[in-house]
């Protein structure tokens, strides 16, 4: 069964402050930062961008996406994905749909994982209350606004800022 969510939207709030660890919880409050003794194993980096912002990810970064613990979502690959199918539809809501319909079963399976991809990074954004970007998860528990590069986050993570 193939399932496109459909009219699925994300306003983030685009802010240049400085580079500071928040419980997911906190970081939706606009809580205070988390203060933590040095951490060590990274098990999972989760990397939220959109297409004005950009991060960067190094040889480090990649060694993770090798190990399958790093996931890079862009927030505005959902919008993009419904652009697409959305594109040349006729101002007849029943014909819209029915094209609509057979534009979906026509996805390929490579379609069809961007679909889940995109709608995967959309859902994480959710659950950890992202509310800007560049935004970088680790261990699913400490999120970094602001950091130029995964690195850079992963770095501050392991001083525990």
């Amino acid at each position: 069964m193939r399932m496109i969510w459909g009219g699925l939207m994300l306003v983030l709030a685009l802010g240049l402050l400085p580079l500071r660890a928040q419980a997911p919880d906190a970081a939706a409050a606009g809580g205070a930062p988390i203060a933590a003794p040095a951490r060590g194993e990274v098990f999972r980096v989760d990397v939220f961008t959109q297409d004005g912002t950009p991060i960067a990810a190094g040889s480090y970064a990649m060694s993770l996406e090798k190990a399958g613990t790093l996931a890079i979502y862009n927030l505005d690959d959902m919008a993009k994905l419904n652009d697409r199918l959305g594109q040349g539809l006729p101002n007849n809501e029943t014909q819209a749909k029915a094209m609509v319909a057979q534009r979906v079963n026509a996805l390929s399976e490579a379609q069809i994982a961007d679909y889940a991809h995109a709608a995967n990074g959309q859902a994480r954004a959710d659950s950890f209350k992202i509310s800007r970007t560049p935004a970088v998860v680790i261990n699913e528990k400490h999120v970094y606004y602001g950091a130029s590069s995964v690195e850079f986050a992963i770095g501050a993570y392991r001083k525990g800022l």
